[in-house]
């Protein structure tokens, strides 16, 4: 009964997706947010920010909470796309926080990406520390 049920799954799967999932986030996600926030800030001649998962936290907390980073008195920067397989474009296409990415004061961040998988539409919200 269970390879009955697992035949008619892939099959399914197979027929409907091609046999992909829908939508997959890179492993190096954090490392190409990084990227495209410290080249950013070195074009305004700023220093690098540091990752902090400690700053992940409070962005999922952000995430849940809108308003949430503002009351701690952090900068709040939010990507939103659709996801494929190109965070790069998603990141790009977004510039509205850039101030906050460039503010002078700033030391760690920390991201917190949601994946809607219907439709692949991507959510990153990311947490600053400014001083």
């Amino acid at each position: 009964m269970q390879v009955f049920l697992f035949t008619v799954f892939y099959i399914a799967f197979v027929a409907v997706d091609g046999g992909k999932l829908p939508c997959r986030l890179p492993a190096n996600y954090i490392a190409t947010i990084g990227e495209f926030v410290n080249n950013l800030r070195t074009e305004h001649q700023v220093v690098d920010l540091m990752y902090d998962k400690t700053m992940e936290d409070e962005a999922k907390r952000e995430k849940e909470n809108p308003g949430y980073a503002a009351s701690k008195g952090y900068g709040v920067i939010k990507f939103a796309g659709k996801f494929q397989d190109n965070l790069d474009e998603i990141l790009k296409s977004s510039l509205e926080g850039e101030s906050e990415m460039i503010h002078p004061g700033a030391e760690r961040y920390g991201c917190w990406l949601s994946l809607r998988q219907e439709d692949c539409n991507l959510t990153v919200t990311c947490v600053i520390n400014r001083k």
